[in-house]
């Protein structure tokens, strides 16, 4: 199983350079896609011997044609794709009354629109081949609101959630394993903006007390497409230091 490809969607982030980097030290082949940040950035940050395990494409799905484009452009390798991991996670700090119609759009077509139009084209593959696991990122935030983030974070993550769902009850039947993670506050370049108030309000609310770490996520990404889980289909797995309770 190895030997085939997982796809990153969001690799360069905070949280997704840490899943691409685990996935290759536990041998496989990774694809990845990223928003501005350059191949030799990219790879600057993956261990050199293992760089030519991977492949990176700098890709802006905030517009649905460049979407297409990347879809054209990995086509030959469809077959070969065993997992996609969305890691897509942009945001931004406006309220309900202040967030655009273009700022809107922006995050619902990347966070949302762009992974689901790419699960679309690759699920294909998938299901003749009879095996495949279609893993979602999604966030505290679709449970409850988020003191300083837009309502259209919280959309596109509600979105991604049933998308996945659905996905476990239809393609379940063809050994497609569709899941969520929902990481509650990690830190990442996402609390660059946010008010020091903003952060000691949801640290303090945290059980464990503290921030979680990017290797937390990655370690349960590698879980969740491995075979020891093979058994796990439609979960909301959340991984937030007791913040949500279920």
């Amino acid at each position: 199983m190895k030997n085939l490809k997982v796809l990153i969607i969001g690799g360069s982030g905070s949280l997704g350079i840490e899943v691409v980097r685990n996935l290759l030290s536990k041998g496989y082949y990774v694809l990845a896609t990223g928003n501005k940040v350059t191949k030799k950035k990219f790879f600057s940050k993956i261990n050199k011997n293992l760089v030519r395990k991977c492949e990176y494409f700098s890709c802006d799905f905030s517009n649905p044609i460049n979407t297409k484009s990347f879809l054209t452009k990995i086509n030959k390798l469809h077959n070969n794709i065993y997992s996609i991991v969305n890691c897509s996670g942009a945001l931004n700090r406006q309220n309900f009354e202040t967030e655009t119609d273009d700022q809107f759009e922006k995050i619902m077509n990347i966070n949302f629109f762009s992974p689901r139009l790419i699960i679309k084209n690759i699920i294909k593959c998938m299901k003749k081949r009879g095996k495949g696991v279609i893993l979602n990122l999604s966030s505290q935030v679709s449970r409850f609101p988020h003191p300083n983030a837009g309502t259209s974070y919280e959309i596109s993550k509600i979105c991604l959630e049933s998308l996945s769902r659905s996905i476990a009850y239809n393609f379940g039947k063809y050994g497609i394993r569709s899941n969520i993670i929902s990481p509650g506050t990690i830190k990442s370049k996402m609390q660059i903006n946010m008010s020091k108030k903003a952060f000691k309000i949801l640290k303090e609310k945290i059980p464990l007390g503290k921030i979680g770490s990017p290797p937390d996520i990655a370690h349960l990404v590698d879980f969740l497409i491995s075979e020891k889980s093979n058994y796990i289909n439609g979960a909301n797995i959340n991984i937030s230091g007791g913040s949500i309770l279920d």
